[in-house]
C-alpha cells in the first residue's frame, strides 16, 4: 500500500479544468453555492431563488456567473459585504476564481491524509 499511495500525484492541469468547468453550463457557476450562503447570512429568505435565476439568466446570456452577479447590485453589495465579514480583502476578485472557493477541504484533505499516513505505519 505504501508504494502505490507514495507514487500517487494531483494532476493539477486536469483539476484547474475540471473546476472552470464545474457548475453545468455557466462557466463559474460553483461559486453559485457560496453566493446562496452568503445571501443568506445577510438575511434573504429566497437567496437560493434568487443565485437559480442569475444563473439562468448566465446560461441564457452566455456570460459568466460572475458579470451576470454583478449587474444584480443590491445582492452582490450584500454578498460582498459578507465576504467582507469574512476577512476576505478583495471580494470582489473572490468570484473572479472559483479556485478561491475552497472552504475547510484543505484542513479537512490534510487531516484525512494525516489519519490514513499514520494507519499505514
Amino acid at each position: 500500500m505504501n508504494s502505490v499511495v507514495s507514487g500517487l500525484q494531483a494532476d493539477k492541469d486536469a483539476m484547474a479544468k475540471n473546476l472552470q468547468n464545474a457548475g453545468g453550463k455557466v462557466k463559474g457557476g460553483v461559486l453559485a453555492e457560496p453566493a446562496y450562503i452568503l445571501l443568506g447570512e445577510a438575511g434573504y429568505n429566497d437567496g437560493h431563488e434568487i443565485i437559480r435565476k442569475i444563473t439562468l439568466e448566465a446560461e441564457k446570456s452566455g456570460k459568466t456567473f460572475f458579470e451576470v452577479l454583478k449587474t444584480h447590485e443590491k445582492e452582490f453589495a450584500d454578498i460582498t459585504n459578507q465576504l467582507e465579514k469574512l476577512g476576505i480583502e478583495n471580494p470582489s476578485l473572490f468570484f473572479e476564481n472559483p479556485a478561491n472557493y475552497c472552504g475547510l477541504a484543505a484542513k479537512k484533505s490534510a487531516r484525512l491524509a494525516k489519519k490514513y499516513a499514520d494507519l499505514m505505519k
